[in-house]
């Protein structure tokens, strides 16, 4: 697999107004997280783009730079229609969830 993190998440460095939301904005992305890997696994293709239109949209927001790389980089190989390279990233999607995890 070719995925590799470029830039990192700046959760730290957000507003205070904005970083009191953290935790609920990390729960509603393992959330989403947790439905997305049945979508890779099934290729449900309209899931996945729905996530990455969402994810792209708001990740950004936050600092989590990384989040929206990664749904960035789906949304490519979902347009692609690149089945095989989204399961391969279902290892990556689990270890950033978990570090979501810590931030709820």
């Amino acid at each position: 697999m070719s995925f590799n993190f470029t830039k990192e998440d700046k959760i730290d460095e957000l507003h205070p107004n904005i970083k009191q939301f953290i935790g609920s904005f990390a729960k509603n992305r393992i959330n989403e997280f947790d439905a997305l890997i049945p979508a890779i696994e099934g290729g449900d293709m309209e899931s996945i783009r729905l996530f990455c239109h969402k994810v792209t949209g708001i990740a950004a927001s936050y600092n989590c730079y990384r989040l929206e790389e990664l749904a960035l980089y789906i949304q490519k190989h979902a347009r692609e229609g690149s089945i095989s390279t989204l399961k391969e990233l279902i290892p990556i999607i689990r270890s950033y969830k978990d570090e979501l995890n810590k931030h709820i």
